[in-house]
């Protein structure tokens, strides 16, 4: 599975692609995205990223949009965004956590960035897809409580992490995916360390 930052060079090449369409403004392209996507959305959100992918003359996008990005990660480029960005998040997301989203939207906005977030109340993770039912994984970790720092571009240390189980005591026990009011409260209790427990869509 491809990490966020990897996906990165494609929204650009789509970028490019559509902004060659003769019916689409170029100056028009927005970039949305949801979970994985958020944190794509998020990434490419940046004047690094622009600047590595849109240099001075290429297409580049009128804003972003990500829906439940994970924003734990702690790297300067993250600092500086390229156009307006709207975060859209779960209070009760506890996959991707709000917390975090809200504290980079509070810290950028405070920079003079043109960055917002709105944060549903009682929202899990994937609250706009359709009412879902309890999957139980044992096989799922959850790093919402690990906040990763790097003095750069966060790709190799993510490359590294997505290789290995986070240490034990640095992540959830469960998870809750989907939008069914008090899904948390009716989750099961934890189980051993690595067991997670989420609402997903019904298949």
């Amino acid at each position: 599975m491809l990490v966020p930052l990897q996906r990165v060079p494609d929204a650009y090449g789509a970028l490019r692609l559509l902004a060659a369409h003769p019916r689409i403004d170029p100056a028009r392209i927005a970039l949305m995205g949801f979970s994985h996507g958020g944190a794509l959305a998020m990434l490419a959100s940046t004047e690094w990223a622009k600047q590595t992918y849109a240099p001075r003359g290429a297409p580049s996008f009128r804003g972003f949009i990500p829906f439940y990005p994970n924003c734990n990660g702690i790297f300067p480029e993250r600092d500086r965004v390229a156009a307006p960005v709207r975060i859209h998040t779960g209070q009760a997301d506890d996959w991707t956590p709000a917390r975090s989203c809200a504290e980079l939207a509070a810290s950028l906005k405070a920079a003079g960035q043109d960055v917002a977030i709105d944060v549903y109340s009682g929202a899990h993770h994937g609250f706009d897809q359709a009412p879902p039912r309890m999957i139980h994984r044992p096989d799922v970790n959850n790093g919402a409580d690990c906040y990763p720092q790097s003095p750069s571009n966060p790709w190799p240390g993510i490359a590294r992490q997505r290789r290995r189980l986070p240490e034990k005591g640095r992540h959830h026990r469960r998870q809750s995916f989907g939008r069914r009011p008090g899904a948390r409260e009716s989750a099961p209790a934890a189980g051993p360390v690595d067991e997670v427990s989420f609402f997903h869509g019904a298949q």
